[in-house]
């Protein structure tokens, strides 16, 4: 799989001269907190620097561990990266994605605004946990107002009372956030960080540093996608299929989300081929003590990824082993085999395409799935046990569901 030349020329052709680098200064802060000690190189005796920014041609400056977290909020509507039909699709869909940031006027301001409401976060979550709050609370507490500052910020609605009503990019991408998921995530990764070592091969060809400076910022894109695929409710969850086969598609989604939160509280026992085996915890965890293991290992993983970028400048040659696939992480339990961990809320069978679903939802360690289930009566269970998220209600409520969803006896009240 790579890129044709004269593609990546073009790619470099446009940014060479727009791009500079200088040293400035899961959930989005969780992604900041996972990059934020990750060294770039720019030179063969450079000791490796951790706070480089990059300038981008529409005059964002964003630091890597920025980068970082800006894969939520830009991607091409309908257009996931994975889900290209053919490899030359799932590049154009990442360049595409990666130019709605970098090259589009409007995203200056956008990004830096969006930035501005993650900073504030991270500054939230710093202050709770000092005075003894645990992370999940703090999120739990601040992500609705975020959820609605960054809805109006991309262009959707503003209003405490109805933002919901007029879904922006960020709330539509939510509902599309196949790329994030499992082999997905694995496979939109691997599309942006090819692309990043070609732009790397061609910094090399004009030893030209600002062109190292873009490779490296759209590695940080991709590697969004990667550090996704570190965390547990992102690995067993079967995003996309959930969404498809589950009517209306919504529901499906909303389904999603319980299971990618039961699996990142309680975490999955994970191997890796270079035998590696830790706990792996998820979303609004990265901050406990106990995803510590996980952690240093998404941080390895985010390393080798841009040493593989420098290498690539320094020597013209790509990559010839696969080390970052040697680090990702995989569930010992999968499907039908939960003894150590909890049982899957759901599992696709790939031989029949039918989606199961644990019998007793509330049991989280039930041995026994059924095929006989329905959206509605599943969100009906789980709503009625575990009430439903604020930002599930936004998504039925933008889905036009809301009567619907009280006919099923489920309240959307706000």
């Amino acid at each position: 799989m790579r890129l044709s030349i004269k593609f990546s020329l073009f790619l470099i052709l446009f940014f060479s001269a727009c791009v500079s680098f200088a040293k400035l200064g899961f959930e989005s802060t969780e992604h900041l907190a996972s990059g934020k000690n990750i060294k770039l190189f720019f030179s063969k005796d450079d000791p490796g620097q951790t706070d480089v920014a990059f300038k981008l041609s529409n005059g964002l400056i964003i630091k890597y561990h920025e980068m970082l977290g800006m894969g939520d909020f830009y991607e091409v509507e309908g257009k996931t990266i994975a889900d290209g039909k053919t490899v030359e699709d799932q590049q154009r869909n990442f360049i595409g994605a990666f130019n709605s940031l970098a090259l589009l006027p409007n995203s200056l301001n956008e990004a830096n605004e969006i930035l501005r409401i993650i900073h504030e976060e991270q500054k939230e979550v710093e202050t709770g946990m000092n005075r003894g709050e645990k992370p999940e609370d703090i999120y739990k507490r601040v992500s609705l107002k975020h959820d609605r500052e960054w809805n109006c910020i991309t262009g959707g609605g503003c209003e405490p009372e109805s933002w919901w009503l007029t879904p922006g990019r960020y709330m539509k991408l939510a509902t599309q956030d196949f790329d994030h998921f499992g082999e997905n995530a694995w496979v939109a990764y691997q599309i942006g960080h090819k692309i990043a070592l070609q732009t790397a091969m061609a910094a090399h060809a004009k030893q030209d540093k600002p062109t190292l400076a873009v490779a490296y910022a759209m590695d940080a894109f991709a590697s969004h996608f990667l550090s996704d695929r570190f965390a547990a409710g992102h690995m067993r969850t079967p995003r996309f299929s959930l969404a498809t086969k589950v009517s209306p598609s919504v529901v499906g989604s909303v389904l999603a989300g319980y299971m990618h939160g039961e699996e990142n509280h309680n975490g999955l026992h994970v191997s890796n081929k270079n035998g590696d085996q830790w706990l792996a915890f998820g979303d609004k965890k990265y901050f406990d003590l106990e995803s510590k293991i996980n952690n240093e290992m998404l941080e390895k993983a985010l390393q080798e990824s841009i040493n593989q970028i420098f290498q690539t400048y320094l020597t013209g040659e790509l990559p010839t082993t696969d080390t970052i696939g040697n680090m990702i992480p995989y569930p010992y339990e999968v499907k039908n085999n939960s003894e150590r961990d909890i049982a899957t809320l759901f599992y696709l069978d790939e031989k029949t395409g039918i989606i199961y679903r644990r019998s007793d939802v509330s049991n989280l360690h039930d041995k026994h799935w059924t095929k006989h289930w329905w959206g509605w009566s599943t969100l009906i269970l789980l709503s009625s046990q575990r009430g439903i998220p604020e930002f599930a209600k936004t998504q039925l409520l933008a889905a036009g569901l809301k009567n619907e969803a009280e006919a099923h006896g489920i309240n959307l009240t706000r």
